[in-house]
């Protein structure tokens, strides 16, 4: 009897690792019918529990996939949900140049969002009808004091700004102190009982 001793080799049956040459060797021929070939030579069978791991890390794969698949799902739809900037404003503004201690050297939002064509600087007089602190129900202090004079008297050009540290509404671009003071009365006939006339830099139309 023919003991022989086999190693297995990568990409070879055990047939044709018996049946290879070697110097000094012998020969080996085996015979066989292809049935009898492929029962010796074919991997052997997966047992239960092998078939159960396969099957679970197929899931698990599958699992892992489905989850990343739906997280850059997510990842697009916040992109193309994310809200557009727009370059506009809310309000017209405009910058003014005043002197009186730099009070009115401010920008400016007119009220009625219309602008003065053909307007200059020239010293002047503005009422003061309100003026807060720098907090946000000092702002909605402002913006309502002006909205309401804006609706009183819509010829009066209103302007709201923040003026470190506090928000202010003035009203008018008057040339004489005389104009002003007429304003005046009107706004504290309007309960504004703080109001005063303010000096400095107004804008006014060309030819006045």
């Amino acid at each position: 009897m023919l003991i022989m001793s086999c190693t297995t080799v990568m990409a070879q049956t055990f047939t044709d690792h018996v049946r290879k040459d070697g110097n000094g060797k012998a020969t080996v021929t085996i015979t066989q019918s292809a049935d009898v070939e492929k029962l010796v030579n074919s991997r052997p069978a997966l047992t239960e529990k092998q078939k159960i791991a396969e099957q679970q890390a197929e899931a698990a794969r599958a699992a892992k996939e489905a989850k990343e698949n739906k997280e850059r799902e997510k990842a697009r739809e916040a992109i193309s949900n994310r809200p557009q900037h727009s370059g506009g404003t809310h309000a017209s503004t405009s910058t003014n140049n005043d002197a009186d201690d730099n009070d009115m050297n401010i920008p400016t939002v007119d009220m009625r969002k219309k602008m003065i064509r053909n307007g200059y600087k020239v010293t002047g007089y503005r009422v003061q009808a309100f003026a807060g602190r720098n907090s946000k129900a000092d702002r909605i202090k402002a913006e309502s004091v002006g909205n309401a004079i804006k609706m009183k008297y819509p010829d009066q050009p209103v302007y709201v700004h923040f003026y470190s540290p506090r928000w202010i509404c003035r009203v008018g671009n008057y040339r004489t102190y005389g104009e002003a003071a007429k304003m005046l009365k009107l706004v504290k006939g309007m309960g504004y009982s703080a109001a005063t006339i303010v000096k400095g830099q107004i804008t006014v139309k060309g030819g006045q």
